[in-house]
């Protein structure tokens, strides 16, 4: 795990001359560049990179911990510009085992017990 990257996103694409290649997208802050730039030499075989700088916007949030099923389970809760609160339970805390149908309805009813459903 490098900390200089804040998140990243791999997808198979086909390069030039028909080549099967992985097109890498990087997410660090704009201080940190310069050592998420070296990480991606460090950690692939790329010889050359693409980098740009990029603007972004977020919802203001707060994070509540409910208790589901004897599993506690953080929650994020955004105000939704008008249209009241919407939650969003962590997927990782949600990841308890069991089916995805089971993992599913875990983090239904964290967010329904956040949003007082």
């Amino acid at each position: 795990m490098e900390p200089a990257i804040l998140d990243a996103l791999q997808m198979p694409a086909i390069g030039k001359k028909g080549r099967l290649m992985a097109h890498i997208q990087v997410l660090a802050r704009g201080a940190e560049a310069e050592a998420a730039i070296a990480a991606c030499f460090r950690e692939t075989t790329t010889i050359g990179l693409r980098h740009r700088q990029v603007g972004g916007a977020a919802l203001r949030r707060r994070s509540e911990t409910v208790e589901v099923d004897g599993h506690a389970v953080r929650v994020k809760v955004v105000e939704r510009c008008g249209r009241g609160e919407t939650a969003k339970a962590e997927i990782d805390d949600a990841a308890v085992g069991g089916s995805h149908a089971e993992r599913a309805r875990l983090r239904q009813r964290a967010e329904r017990a956040v949003l007082g459903e």
